[in-house]
């Protein structure tokens, strides 16, 4: 019952900040962008079969961080970034950034990155080299629509950014041909 009157609530525009779907949306989301975080501070340290293999892995754990600060931004506008490991004591001293410093230094480089990395969903593998291509995981075409979605995000409000829809349009089309 409480559940479908915080719903109620946040679909009215009522909903005040000690609603607990807020609560447990922010700290699910900065747990993924700390565990993305710890990942990519000791990957370089780790062995791979191939380079493939980790710029597939890397690629992956950039989009887990960038759709995390894209969800971030878009429910809470200023959050803090936070890009290395940090313990909770030394989280609460980072000051928040806005929305639009968000998207410019974590969500568009994070995904541009995705993009970059991954490869097409018949060629993921496991850290063994297994076909992984069943298992839904991101591949270079979801990087791409995630990618696409936080332009279309900044092209519109607050931020109505030009630019931006013209490369969500870019990418959309380079997706559907």
């Amino acid at each position: 019952p409480n559940a479908l009157r915080e719903y109620s609530e946040i679909g009215t525009f009522r909903a005040g900040y000690d609603i607990v779907t807020f609560n447990s949306i922010w700290n699910r989301l900065y747990k993924t962008i700390y565990d993305a975080n710890v990942v990519l501070s000791k990957i370089d340290g780790t062995e791979f079969q191939s380079e493939s293999t980790k710029n597939q892995f890397i690629g992956e754990i950039r989009f887990m961080r960038g759709w995390a600060y894209l969800e971030l931004a878009r429910f809470f506008g200023n959050v803090p970034i936070i890009s290395t490991p940090v313990s909770p004591a030394e989280s609460k001293a980072i000051k928040q950034s806005t929305a639009k410093e968000v998207f410019d230094q974590m969500v568009i480089p994070d995904l541009t990155e995705a993009v970059n990395l991954l490869p097409y969903k018949n060629k993921m593998q496991d850290a063994n080299g297994s076909s992984v291509s069943s298992e839904g995981r991101a591949d270079k075409i979801a990087a791409q629509a995630m990618l696409a979605r936080a332009y279309m995000t900044l092209a519109g409000n607050p931020f109505n950014d030009a630019s931006a829809k013209a490369s969500a349009k870019t990418l959309l089309k380079g997706i559907l041909d």
